[in-house]
């Protein structure tokens, strides 16, 4: 749809978890969600679209497979994304190749066989160096933002998160266009606090922008957020709709109105290159 929420039109059937290359030529998503889901890519019109990992294959020798929260590198060559094993109760984060080559293994999950690591939601970094990612651990440990280099090894990111004493999750980070900003989604368990924040590299205290919001993207120009958040319509009906706000938290408002659908996980769609 336009960024003012109108001319609403179907692109790819049965997907899930958009994720836009930065060149804005193609888009990466999940089919098949859940235990058996792959990663596929299509043309940016939604024409084309080919299956890019096979989890299946995985599956042979550990179990049930699932590939997802894919996200691009900034050359838009690579595709970084979650791979769960459920049977040892654990996700590691893969990179592969958009000509389906060199797919490896980023980072690696400790396995418990019964509360492992959970490592999901890749978000490589504009510059290419580091991938953000949300390791949900070993209990009692909170869902957080955690980082790589692009080989593997642990970084360190120059961001101050919101934390609470009551506990808090971060379950999803996106890069500012530039780099020098994070939005994040946080969960609090009392609700109050829960929403879409900022933190900018200067360890400058966080700030919420959008109440209740999940799932943050950027626009191209950095002047924008887009995300998610769940209304009642009814006593018992719970819809989620896209909304939008300025960086800066100001002209907060929904693009949609759905009461027969849930809309979420949006994603920004440049102009191409």
């Amino acid at each position: 749809m336009a960024p003012d929420g109108s001319h609403p039109r179907l692109l790819i059937r049965d997907a899930d978890g958009a994720s836009v290359s930065p060149d804005g030529r193609r888009i990466a998503f999940v089919r098949g969600s859940g235990s058996g889901g792959a990663i596929w890519i299509a043309r940016r019109d939604g024409s084309g679209a080919r299956q890019l990992t096979f989890p299946s294959a995985a599956a042979k020798r550990l179990g049930r497979i699932s590939d997802y929260t894919p996200a691009w590198a900034p050359d838009s060559r690579t595709v970084y994304f979650a791979r769960a094993t459920p049977a040892t109760y654990t996700a590691s984060i893969f990179a592969i190749r958009a000509d389906r080559w060199a797919l490896r293994q980023v980072t690696r999950a400790k396995l418990s066989y019964g509360d492992g690591d959970c490592h999901s939601t890749p978000e490589p970094s504009p510059h290419g160096d580091v991938v953000a990612y949300i390791d949900a651990g070993c209990r009692p440990r909170w869902a957080y933002v955690a980082a790589v280099t692009t080989a593997g090894r642990p970084a360190r990111l120059s961001f101050r998160f919101k934390d609470f004493p009551n506990g808090s999750d971060i379950w999803s980070v996106a890069w500012s266009p530039d780099g020098r900003t994070l939005a994040y989604s946080l969960s609090e368990y009392t609700g109050r606090f829960s929403g879409i924040y900022v933190s900018d590299s200067d360890y400058s205290r966080p700030r919420l922008i959008g109440r209740e919001g999940k799932s943050p993207t950027w626009s191209d120009d950095g002047a924008w957020i887009a995300y998610y958040k769940s209304r009642y319509i009814s006593d018992y009906d719970l819809r989620s709709e896209i909304w939008i706000v300025h960086r800066d938290g100001t002209d907060a408002h929904p693009l949609t109105r759905t009461k027969v659908q849930d809309e979420y996980d949006p994603a920004w769609l440049p102009p191409s290159h």
